[in-house]
């Protein structure tokens, strides 16, 4: 699984595997966050240590997600060094800030009409060789996970990712998220969720923003059936859209290098997470 050619235009891949102009896109993209950041000038060959392009170390990086494979099943003589700048450009959030960027013209060229509806879930994400910013959680078999947050548009392209640790409550992340969409605030209509999120501290939150929450009540604790709440007709068919980010997350879990956590460090893991919502964003 190595590069057999090196042409900027048509990089060839073993297995006769060409990179797409989606991928294509992607490089250039990520190209554009590299040159505006401290390593500017380090991929130009001006230093003897350099070995590759930066063409070949971003079209293996982008083989390993596609594929969902090991970083060593590109090569045993390059998964190290490939591996290495992969690292170093997660850092200082190359990949983030990549995402962010084409998000941010995404929304300028919908003119923010997607996010009139949004909507949030998490998705647990089992750890097995991470070490850091982990905790058990009892629906999981008390196992070490994370929580994967999604905000997302009525697109379903998120706006917002966040990776939290496997105890926290959905109640609380949304309220911790809540706080980085405030520039979003003034577009967004309705907020839908599902009943993990019920709370009158979630639905204040959105009211007091004029955003209309759509949140099924969670009437567990509610004896008197004369007081149990229900969603009205018109929320019932706008929350049935809401299954599509349980969708996201399916297609997300069928890959297992992201799917599940073996990145020994959370930070390397939330740029995996990045580097395949930035491949569905330029899919669009």
């Amino acid at each position: 699984m190595v590069i057999k050619n090196l042409i900027p235009k048509s990089i060839i891949i073993k297995n006769e595997y060409i990179l797409s102009s989606i991928d294509k896109k992607i490089i250039k993209s990520i190209k554009i966050s590299i040159n505006n950041s401290i390593y500017k000038d380090s991929y130009k060959f001006k230093y003897k240590s350099q070995k590759y392009t930066l063409e070949y170390i971003l079209a293996h990086i982008l083989y390993i997600i596609k594929f969902s494979i090991s970083w060593r099943s590109i090569g045993i003589n390059i998964y190290n060094n490939i591996y290495k700048h992969y690292i170093k450009l997660n850092n200082i959030n190359i990949f983030k800030n990549t995402y962010i960027e084409l998000m941010n013209k995404y929304l300028k060229k919908t003119k923010n009409k997607t996010l009139k509806y949004c909507y949030t879930d998490t998705t647990f994400i089992i750890n097995k060789r991470g070490i850091d910013f982990k905790e058990r959680n009892k629906f999981m078999k008390n196992k070490y996970c994370n929580k994967l947050s999604l905000i997302v548009d009525n697109k379903f392209i998120p706006i917002d990712i966040k990776i939290y640790k496997g105890n926290i409550n959905d109640s609380n992340i949304l309220q911790q998220q809540i706080k980085y969409l405030k520039k979003y605030m003034d577009h967004i209509n309705y907020f839908i969720c599902d009943k993990g999120y019920c709370s009158s501290i979630i639905r204040n939150i959105f009211k007091n923003n004029n955003i209309t929450p759509i949140i099924p009540f969670n009437n567990r604790n509610t004896k008197n059936k004369n007081k149990i709440k229900k969603l009205t007709q018109t929320e019932k068919d706008k929350y049935k859209r809401r299954i599509k980010i349980e969708h996201i997350f399916g297609n997300l879990k069928i890959l297992n290098k992201i799917g599940v956590r073996y990145e020994k460090y959370i930070k390397n893991y939330e740029g995996l997470i990045y580097l395949y919502f930035i491949k569905k964003l330029c899919s669009i």
